[in-house]
C-alpha cells in the first residue's frame, strides 16, 4: 500500500510546470463522464483521473479518452478500499490510511503537476463559454493568494420532463469548488463526517457559473455510491429525501427568468443568507434591493452568496442548455 501514501512535498511548487490541471475522483461514473471529459478537456494542460471499486464502463471509458487525448488524460487506479464519507469506518479510520477518503483525494492531487489546479467531478458537464472565461483569466493574470471559487446549477427532469431545478437547491458549489495555486499546505484533511479541503492564507475571490451539476440526473438521483442503508448519519440521506419531493421542482429557462429576483424568495437559503430578514427590511420593487446586493458583494468580495445574487442572470444569459440529457 506505500504507493498510495500521500506526501505532501509532491505539491512543492517548485516541482511544478506552469499550466492548470483537474483531478478526478471516480466511482462508477460511466453515467456522464464521457461528455464531462470532452466539455473541459479543450481548456486544461493536464487531466488526472483516478477511479476505484468502479463496476461499471468507467475504467474502459477512460482507457479509451485516454487513448484519444495522450497529452493531456492520465489515468490511475486507487486500489485500497475508501469508507464512504459519514460511515462508521470513516470516523474511525486515521487521517494518513489509505483508506480514507482524505488520503484517496490527496493521492489523485498528488497525481497532477501543474502549479494551478482545480477538482473535477464525474458530473460536472462545462459550461464551456463561462469555463473558458474563467481560465483566460487565470492565465493572464495569475493566481496569486487567491483561490477562484465557482459554482454549478443543480439539474434535474422537471414535472413536464424538461430540464428544471429545486427552487431552494439550484447550486452546488458552495465555496468548494475553486482553482488554488498548489502548494505544500493545501491539501485535504480528514473529519468525522468528510474530507475537508483547507486553503490557508488563501483569499477568495468568485468567478461564476462554470458548469451544470447532472447529479440528480444520474440513477437513484446519484446515490447509488453512497451507501446510505449502511450510513444513515450521511449528509446525503437529508440531500436524497429532499430531492424526492418534486413540489418545489421549476422549468430551468422559468428559474434563469428570475434572474436577481430569485433572491427576493423568502423560501430560498440564499435569501437567509443574504438579506438577513429582520436584520434588513426588504421590501419594494427589485431595483431598490439589487443596490444593497451590490454594495455589500463589494464590501465583502468574499461571498459567493451576494456574488451569485449580483452575477446569476449575465452568468447564464445565452448559455445553450444541454437539452440532449432529458432526450
Amino acid at each position: 500500500m506505500d504507493e498510495y501514501a500521500f506526501d505532501r512535498r509532491s505539491l512543492d511548487p517548485a516541482g511544478r510546470r506552469d499550466g492548470i490541471g483537474a483531478f478526478m475522483r471516480i466511482k462508477n461514473g460511466a453515467e456522464f463522464l464521457e461528455p464531462v471529459i470532452e466539455s473541459h478537456i479543450e481548456y486544461f494542460d493536464e487531466i488526472v483521473a483516478v477511479f476505484n471499486d468502479c463496476t461499471d464502463g468507467t475504467p474502459e471509458i477512460l482507457d479509451r479518452l485516454a487513448g484519444k487525448y495522450p497529452r493531456k488524460l492520465r489515468v490511475y487506479e486507487y486500489r485500497p478500499w475508501v469508507h464512504p464519507p459519514g460511515s462508521e469506518g470513516h470516523r474511525e479510520t486515521p487521517a494518513d490510511s489509505v483508506h480514507g477518503m482524505a488520503n484517496y483525494s490527496n493521492y489523485a492531487l498528488s497525481r497532477t503537476t501543474c502549479k494551478i489546479v482545480t477538482k473535477l467531478d464525474d458530473d460536472h458537464l462545462a459550461i464551456q463559454r463561462n469555463l473558458g472565461r474563467a481560465i483566460d483569466s487565470i492565465r493572464r493574470k495569475g493566481l496569486g493568494k487567491t483561490a477562484l471559487c465557482y459554482s454549478g446549477l443543480n439539474l434535474l427532469k422537471s414535472p413536464d420532463g424538461g430540464l428544471g431545478v429545486f427552487y431552494n437547491l439550484p447550486f452546488s458549489g458552495n465555496k468548494d469548488m475553486y482553482f488554488f495555486p498548489v502548494s505544500e499546505e493545501t491539501y485535504f484533511h480528514h473529519s468525522a463526517t468528510n474530507e475537508v479541503f483547507h486553503t490557508p492564507g488563501l483569499r477568495k475571490r468568485y468567478a461564476g457559473i462554470l458548469y451544470f451539476h447532472l447529479k440528480f440526473l444520474k440513477h437513484n438521483y446519484g446515490f447509488d455510491n453512497n451507501d446510505l442503508a449502511e450510513n444513515p448519519r450521511s449528509r446525503y440521506v437529508r440531500i436524497r429525501d429532499f430531492v424526492r419531493d418534486d413540489s418545489r421542482v421549476m422549468p430551468l429557462e422559468d428559474f434563469l427568468s428570475l434572474g436577481r429576483r430569485y433572491y427576493l424568495h423568502p423560501d430560498t437559503p440564499e435569501f437567509l443568507k443574504v438579506v438577513r430578514p429582520g436584520k434588513y427590511r426588504i421590501a419594494g420593487r427589485v431595483d431598490k434591493v439589487i443596490p444593497l446586493f451590490r454594495l455589500l458583494s463589494r464590501l465583502l468580495p468574499g461571498d459567493i452568496y451576494l456574488a451569485r445574487a449580483c452575477r446569476l442572470k449575465r452568468d447564464m444569459e445565452g448559455v445553450p442548455l444541454p437539452r440532449w440529457l432529458t432526450a
